[in-house]
C-alpha cells in the first residue's frame, strides 16, 4: 500500500488519492498496456479478517459485472502477496461533493449529473445491484463533463441473504434511506432515496438534514419531512423541487419506482416539460411542498411515544451490528459529519522510535509496520510511510511505516536473444520490472527478440528495479524500382535513391534500346528486397554494326612459258653427226656422208 510498490509486475503505485473506511485508492502506472489507472487495495489491517477480504472480492466481482459509461470501469481484480486489488479507469476531474464545496452547481448542471446517476443506477439495478452509499463523494465529475459513479463497497446483489438488515444500515448517515437506517430490507429504492438527498444538496448546498450526531440525521430520514428547497432558495424550479421531494418520500411505494422513471422526470424538467411527481405529496409523506411552515402540525403525544420508540429501535440495530460483527458498519454510521483533521507529518528516514513519536504526538497511530530491503535507507529507519507527509487525516488515523531491514539486492537475468514475452517472465521471476522498451531494426534477428538490456546482465540492483530493453522488429523491405529504358547514370542514381546497390552485369548490342541505356534489370521491379539488395542491369550498346564484306582475290594466270630459242648451229669440224648409218649430215662445210663408222 506504498508509493513506487509494482503489483503483479506491472501496475506501479503511485499517490493516494482517495481513503475509505476499508480501503484506499492509488493513481498508478499500467506497464503493460502503458496507461494511467487507479487501484482500490484492502487496508492492511483488514487483510487477515475474512470478513472485510470477502467483501472486497465481492465488490470486485459485482463490479466486474458492469459496463456502462457512467459507471468507473473496472480493468481487473487479483492478489499480490496476499493483497487484494481492484483496477479501475482513473477519472481526471473532481467529486461531486468538491463541486458543490467550490460553490455549487447551476439547476440545469446539478440535474444533468443526478440523469446521468440515474443511468448508471438503472443498469446496475437491472443486474440485480444496489449501490448502497450514494453521496457526492460517490460521484465523480470528469474534465470532458462525464459522470460516473464509483465506489460499490458496501454493494450487494439483491438475491444475497446479507443484504437484510444488519447489512442493510451501511453507507453515510447524510444519505441513509429511512429503511436503511432502520436496518429494513432495502431494493433499488433505496438508492432512488439516497440521490434524492444528492440532488438537493446540489440544488440548495445543504443537505436536507442535520443534527449532532449520526444517530439525531438518521432519525429525521426516518420521521422528519426535509423543508422544500424553494423555501432555501426561491430560484430552484417548482419541477426540480417535485423531483427532489419524491426521491425524498419516507414510503419506498411514494418514491420513484426506479431510478429510469426519475431520469424520466429530471430529463422533462431540464427542456421545461411537465414531470410527474406532483407537487403535493400524501399527508403521511415527506412534506406538503405549497405548505407554509406555520402551518405544520404539533407533534402529539402520541408521535412523541412514537419518536421514542423510533429512537429505541436506531439504538437497537446499532447494538446488534456491533454484535453480530458490524463494526465497520458503525464506524461508518457513527463517524461524524465534521471530523477533527490532522495533518501527516514526515517520518520517512527516521528511526522507527522517532517516527512513532512523531506520530503520536500528532494524534495519530501507528498502524501496520513492515520490512523492507533498501539499498538506499539505512537499515532501522523509515522507507516510506502510509499516508504520506502533509496529508490531511481524521485525528487518531493509522500511519503504516515501511522500516528497511538493509540492502538485498538481486541479480538481473541475461535477457539477450530471448523472445520479448520470455525477457518480461524472466525479470518477474527475479522481482524486477519492464523498463522501457526501444524498437530496432536488425536483419539477422527474429521480431521481438532482445537485441540489449540496461542494466547489463548479472548486475547487483535492487527488487523491484526497471529493467530497460532494445527489441528487433526486423527490417523494413524496399520495392525494387524500374529502371528499364533509363540512361545509364539515371538507373544508377535510381538504384542508390532506393537504398539499393545497382551493378553492371553486362553491355550488350540492342536494336530496340538506344546506346548507353537500360535494357533489362533484376531483380524485376516491384519486388520487395531488403535494403542494399543488388540490383543489376544490363546497359545497351546499340545496334550492332554490319561487317564490312572482305575483298576478293583476282583468278591467277599461270604464265605461258616462254619458248626456248633454238640453238644456234655452230660451225662444222668436217665430221658430221652421223647416225653410223651413213645417214648423217653435217652442219660444216663439207659434205658429211661418212659411213658411221667415223
Amino acid at each position: 500500500m506504498t508509493e513506487g510498490r509494482v503489483l503483479a509486475g506491472r501496475y506501479e503505485l503511485r499517490r493516494v488519492i482517495g481513503r475509505g473506511g476499508m480501503a484506499e485508492v492509488h493513481a498508478a502506472y499500467d506497464h503493460t498496456l502503458g496507461r494511467e489507472v487507479a487501484i482500490k487495495l484492502l487496508l492492511e489491517r483488514f487483510r487477515e479478517d475474512e470478513t472485510f477480504t470477502r467483501r472486497f472480492q465481492d465488490e470486485a466481482r459485482h463490479v466486474a459485472r458492469l459496463n456502462h459509461p457512467n459507471l468507473v470501469a473496472v480493468y481487473d481484480t487479483g492478489a499480490d502477496q496476499g493483497q487484494p486489488y481492484i483496477v479501475m479507469e482513473l477519472v481526471d476531474g473532481r467529486s461531486l461533493q468538491q463541486a458543490i464545496a467550490a460553490g455549487g452547481l447551476t439547476e440545469d448542471r446539478a440535474l444533468e449529473v443526478v440523469a446521468d446517476v440515474c443511468s448508471a443506477l438503472s443498469y446496475a439495478h437491472e443486474r440485480g445491484l444496489i449501490h448502497r452509499d450514494i453521496k457526492p463523494g460517490n460521484i465523480l465529475m470528469a474534465d470532458d463533463g462525464s459522470v460516473k459513479v464509483t465506489d460499490f463497497g458496501i454493494a450487494r446483489a439483491v438475491d444475497n441473504e446479507t443484504v437484510t438488515r444488519t447489512a442493510a444500515v451501511l453507507g453515510t448517515a447524510a444519505y441513509l434511506s429511512p429503511e436503511q437506517a432502520q436496518g429494513l430490507d432495502v431494493d433499488a429504492r433505496s438508492d432512488v432515496y439516497s440521490l434524492g438527498v444528492v440532488l438537493y444538496e446540489s440544488l440548495t448546498g445543504q443537505q436536507p438534514f442535520a443534527g449532532d450526531s449520526p444517530v439525531t440525521v438518521a432519525y429525521q430520514h426516518v420521521q422528519e419531512p426535509p423543508r422544500p428547497p424553494r423555501e432555501l432558495d426561491p430560484s430552484i424550479t417548482p419541477a426540480a423541487e417535485a423531483i427532489a421531494m419524491r426521491a425524498l418520500a419516507k414510503n419506498p411505494v411514494n418514491r420513484y419506482q426506479s431510478a429510469s422513471e426519475m431520469r424520466s422526470d429530471v430529463v422533462n424538467a431540464r427542456v421545461g416539460q411537465p414531470v410527474a411527481a406532483p407537487a403535493v405529496l400524501p399527508p403521511d409523506e415527506t412534506a406538503l411542498l405549497t405548505a407554509d411552515p406555520s402551518t405544520r402540525s404539533v407533534r402529539t403525544h402520541e408521535q412523541e411515544r412514537r419518536r421514542r420508540g423510533l429512537v429505541a429501535a436506531l439504538l437497537v440495530t446499532l447494538g446488534l451490528l456491533a454484535l453480530v460483527g458490524g463494526v465497520f458498519a458503525l464506524m461508518n454510521l457513527l463517524a461524524t459529519d465534521d471530523p477533527v483533521l490532522v495533518t501527516v507529518p514526515d517520518v520517512v528516514d527516521e528511526t522507527q522510535a522517532v517516527a512513532e513519536e512523531l506520530l503520536i504526538r500528532a494524534e495519530l497511530t501507528v498502524g501496520t509496520i513492515s520490512e523492507e530491503p533498501s539499498d538506499e535507507v539505512e537499515e532501522g529507519r523509515v522507507i516510506r510511510q502510509d499516508p504520506g507527509a502533509d496529508t490531511e487525516v481524521e485525528e487518531g488515523s493509522p500511519v503504516d511505516l515501511v522500516i528497511s531491514s538493509g540492502e538485498d539486492l538481486v541479480a538481473v537475468p541475461r535477457l539477450v536473444g530471448l523472445s520479448e514475452n520470455d525477457a518480461l517472465a524472466a525479470l518477474r521471476e527475479a522481482d524486477l520490472v519492464l523498463g522501457t522498451t526501444t524498437e530496432e531494426e536488425d536483419p539477422d534477428s527474429d521480431p521481438r527478440t532482445v537485441l540489449d538490456q540496461d542494466p547489463a546482465p548479472g548486475d547487483a540492483v535492487p527488487p523491484g528495479t526497471a529493467v530497460d530493453i532494445t527489441v528487433s522488429i526486423g527490417i523494413e523491405q524496399v520495392r525494387v524500382p524500374r529502371v528499364v529504358n533509363f540512361s545509364e547514370n539515371n538507373a544508377l542514381d535510381t538504384i542508390r535513391n532506393a537504398d539499393l546497390e545497382p551493378s553492371i552485369a553486362d553491355r550488350e548490342f540492342s536494336i530496340a534500346v538506344g546506346e548507353g541505356f537500360v535494357i533489362s534489370q533484376s531483380p524485376a521491379p516491384g519486388e520487395l528486397v531488403d535494403p542494399g539488395t543488388t540490383v543489376e542491369i544490363i546497359v545497351s550498346l546499340g545496334p550492332e554494326p554490319e561487317p564490312e564484306p572482305e575483298p576478293e582475290d583476282p583468278p591467277t594466270v599461270e604464265p605461258e612459258p616462254e619458248p626456248e630459242p633454238e640453238p644456234e648451229p655452230e660451225p662444222g669440224d668436217g665430221n658430221g653427226d652421223g647416225n653410223g648409218n651413213g645417214d648423217g649430215n653435217g652442219d660444216g662445210n663439207g659434205d658429211g656422208n661418212g659411213d658411221g663408222d667415223d
